[in-house]
């Protein structure tokens, strides 16, 4: 089995790609704002958006990794340093 990476590596990819993606759906949002919702032009609300169709299911699989992780390393024999 494979050497799981380090922890802070997994969580700098996920910060850099939630980043790119919050920035990527906050970016098309300004360019073609949805035309029937006044509030959709301000940034708080694109923020939000993108928080919540970005934010939410990247927490949820950086959580799934981080289980499957936590359930690899457990099954597999410990590293006796002597």
């Amino acid at each position: 089995m494979k050497a799981l990476p380090p922890l802070r590596k997994i969580l700098s990819i996920w910060a850099v790609l939630t980043g790119g993606a919050s920035a990527a759906v906050i970016a098309v949002m300004r360019v073609a704002a949805p035309a029937g919702l006044p509030a959709a032009d301000s940034l708080g609300f694109q923020a939000l958006v993108a928080l919540v169709f970005v934010g939410a299911p990247s927490l949820t699989g950086l959580g799934l990794a981080l289980l499957i992780g936590t359930v690899r390393a457990r099954r597999s024999p410990a590293k006796r340093v002597d």
